[in-house]
Parts: structure tokens; C-alpha cells; sequence
């Protein structure tokens, strides 16, 4: 169960309230500087403090109100966001409520706050330790993951969980709950700010949360959503470094990534090699993205995107580059059916369980590739439009295999749809 804390602040009896545009530009004046990401769209705010912490502001009635999870960033984020909704109710001259699960609005006890997680997360990897030992295995277990259709799912290990920080052993929890000491290693790695201060961990945790979920381990050259990545995960740990020489940090992907950004890197002489079970980033194997059920396995190292014509995956490796790029429609007045096909003869299809596929080859018509594989599958109320495209005719292969292995699972959130 996740801890959560909510807020709202309203205008006092006897003053009007704020109107949207002024509480965004406040906000982001009170945030400048603060290393926060800052978005605002229509009547909602989003604020970014560290990865997989974010605070969400919905303004309405001359206030704002809304909840913030903290059960995956830590203590540190929890202390930050509350004093940040108190800092922006007391600038604007709002009057505030908070509801606080772990008592630290009230109490104000540090200590007391980080304790509070650290039982919530005790009883979270007891009871993973317990199925593991009732059924024998924890394949395809998630903890604290988002759901399908808000983020890849990585590729599923025996005895193993899978977290936004990492990649975690059956053998390592039980580890970490049969000494106190060796369940704060734990706990230090994986809440990403859990001490008060943004101190050498914090540094290293966002680094590290990086290269598990979001690094593609690619050249930075090769696009701009690469080298930022890239870049971010350098200066986190080296600034943890910088922070504290003594702080462990995984060295081989440290100058991996390096190379990769043709950056210099530091001499790590004195500072101890972090290692983990097996290899550090999700997207060093296949991942399964989801949309509105089709499950789609590819490799991790596809930039995950959109263009004018929908959702894109696109690939550059030694000299190759594979494309993909897929639409959606939906009819709510019964199955959906294919469209436009051309002539029968020139067609191929594939048949899955809840899924029919039918598919052609043609030439492409975009710079760059040689052949397109264009594919149509009508599952439950969806048709769902993918283009393949390649520089070589030979990698039809590779497009085969691709589709083979698409699945379909029911989405029950978006089976009923307007």
C-alpha cells in the first residue's frame, strides 16, 4: 500500500480567490532555482523534484488541492514537497489542510518520518519473502512499478523483483531482514532521497534510478533524449563523488557511459566500485511495452517517441536503423475489422490467441529505408496500425520474429471506453 500525503489550501472567508494563471506563475517563481522541474498545462501543475518524485498541484476555487506519494522517493522527498505546499500556500495567503498518514506535518520528527518508511517498506519485502517461499518463485513481480501502460515492463528473472531503483534478489531480502544493518544498506539504496539533506546517496540514487529505468546505453550522438540522459546520470554521480570521494558508485558503467558522451572521466582510484546481482539497466535486454493491451517484446535499446503520425520506436545500432511506428483506433460499436487491405495474394497473416494480424510488404517512402512491413490487427474494440520499416530487404526476418511475438491481454481500464 502506498503512503501518501494530502493537501489542500483555499482562500479565507473574508478574501477572493487566486485565479490559475497567477498560482502557476507563483509557483514557478517559488520553485525557481530549487532544481524542480516545472510544467503547467490547463488547471494542474507538476513538479518534478527527483525521479519518481513528483507532487501534483490542481487548482481550482481560487486554491489548490491534491496528494503526493512518497513511499517511493523517501523521507527526504516527503519533508521537501510538504514545506514546498506550505511555502506556496503561505506565499499565495491560503489557508492549508494536510492529512499526513506518518505524522511528520503534526510532529515535524525527522527520525520518526524515515522510521515510518523504513516499517512500511519491512512489511513490503516480508511478504515478497513469503510468496517466494510458498510458491517457489517471483517471476514477473513488480514493486512499486507503474502499470503497464504507463511504463515498459523489464524482462522477468527467477527469485527476482523488479523496482523503479533496481533490480532485486529473493536472497538479498532475506538478507537485509535478518540484520538490522543489512536492511539499511537496503533501505539507503532503495528509497531515492532518504536521508534530510540532498546529501552523496541522494546524488547517487537519482544516477542510479536513471540507469535502471530511463538509460539506453547509447551513444549520445545518436539523439538529443540520449545525451540528456546520458549527461544527467554522469554529473549525478560524479557530484556525488564530488560530494563524498568515499561514496560507491558502479564504475563500468560510469565510464560506459562516459564513452558513450565522449566525456573525460574522473579517476575513481578512491572511490570504492559499487557491483550488483547481474548487469545495471533494464533496457540492456528486451522490455514488453504495452498499449491498451497489445504487448509488444523488443529490444530495450529502441527510443521510445511520438510524431505527427503516433507512437514511434526507432532504433540506430552499428550502422542499421529499424523503425516502428504504431496507431490506434477504436470503434465502440462492436469489433473492430480490418481496412484498406490490399489484394489477397499479397497478404500474410497471423493468428494469436484474442488477436488476428494481417500484414504486406511494399516499398517505403521515407528517406532512409529500403522496405516497409505494414500491419493491421483488430483486437477486442481496437485496430491497431504498425509500420515496420528497415534499410534491408533481409530483415524481413527480424520483422517476423518481431510480430510473432505480439500478445494481446484484455485492458480492463480502457475496455470500456466512450
Amino acid at each position: 500500500m502506498a503512503i501518501f500525503f494530502k493537501f489542500a489550501a483555499e482562500p479565507a472567508a473574508t478574501t477572493e480567490g487566486l485565479s490559475g494563471n497567477y498560482l502557476a506563475d507563483l509557483v514557478e517563481s517559488v520553485v525557481y532555482g530549487n532544481d524542480i522541474i516545472f510544467h503547467f498545462a490547463e488547471d494542474k501543475i507538476y513538479l518534478e523534484f527527483c525521479p519518481e518524485g513528483w507532487l501534483f498541484l490542481h487548482l481550482a476555487d481560487g486554491g489548490f488541492h491534491g496528494e503526493c506519494q512518497t513511499n517511493i522517493a523517501g523521507a527526504g522527498f516527503h519533508k521537501a514537497a510538504l514545506e514546498l505546499v506550505e511555502t506556496i500556500a503561505a506565499t499565495a495567503g491560503l489557508v492549508l489542510h494536510v492529512e499526513d498518514e506518518t505524522g511528520y506535518y503534526n510532529e515535524r520528527n525527522f527520525d520518526e518520518l524515515r522510521g515510518y518508511l523504513y516499517g512500511w517498506l519491512g512489511n513490503l519485502l516480508t511478504g515478497v519473502v513469503m510468496l517466494s517461499e510458498q510458491d517457489g518463485n517471483t517471476k514477473g513481480m513488480q514493486l512499486c512499478w507503474p502499470k503497464p501502460q504507463e511504463r515498459y515492463l523489464p524482462a522477468e528473472i527467477p527469485q527476482s523483483v523488479i523496482t523503479p531503483t533496481g533490480r532485486w534478489f529473493i536472497e538479498q531480502l532475506k538478507s537485509a531482514l535478518s540484520h538490522p544493518k543489512n536492511f539499511a544498506d537496503l533501505a539507503q539504496r532503495f528509497f531515492i532521497w532518504p536521508d534530510e539533506s540532498k546529501d552523496s546517496w541522494f546524488y547517487h540514487n537519482c544516477a542510479m534510478a536513471r540507469l535502471w529505468t530511463d538509460c539506453y546505453f547509447m551513444p549520445s550522438e545518436r539523439s538529443k533524449k540520449d545525451n540528456a540522459i546520458n549527461e544527467q546520470i554522469i554529473k549525478e554521480l560524479e557530484f556525488a563523488v564530488f560530494l563524498d570521494e568515499q561514496q560507491p558508485i558502479p564504475h563500468e558503467d560510469y565510464r560506459l557511459l562516459c564513452q558513450l558522451s565522449q566525456h573525460e572521466p574522473l579517476n575513481l582510484q578512491n572511490t570504492p566500485n559499487e557491483t550488483y546481482f547481474g548487469s545495471i539497466g533494464y533496457r540492456k535486454g528486451l522490455i514488453t511495452e504495452n498499449l491498451l493491451g497489445l504487448r509488444m517484446i523488443m529490444d530495450g535499446h529502441f527510443l521510445r517517441g511520438y510524431d505527427e503520425d503516433g507512437l514511434i520506436f526507432d532504433n540506430r545500432l552499428n550502422g542499421q536503423r529499424r523503425f516502428i511506428r504504431l496507431k490506434v483506433y477504436y470503434n465502440n460499436d462492436g469489433q473492430a475489422k480490418f481496412k484498406n487491405l490490399p489484394e489477397e495474394d499479397k497478404l500474410f497473416a497471423i493468428e494469436k490467441d484474442r488477436f488476428h494480424l494481417q500484414g504486406w510488404y511494399e516499398s517505403a517512402n521515407e528517406a532512409g529505408f529500403s522496405e516497409a512491413c505494414c500491419v493491421q490487427i483488430f483486437a477486442s474494440h481496437y485496430l491497431f496500425l504498425l509500420v515496420l520499416l528497415y534499410e534491408q530487404a533481409t530483415d524481413r526476418q527480424w520483422a517476423m520474429q518481431w510480430l510473432d511475438k505480439l500478445s494481446f491481454v484484455v485492458d480492463e481500464e480502457n475496455e470500456n471506453l466512450p
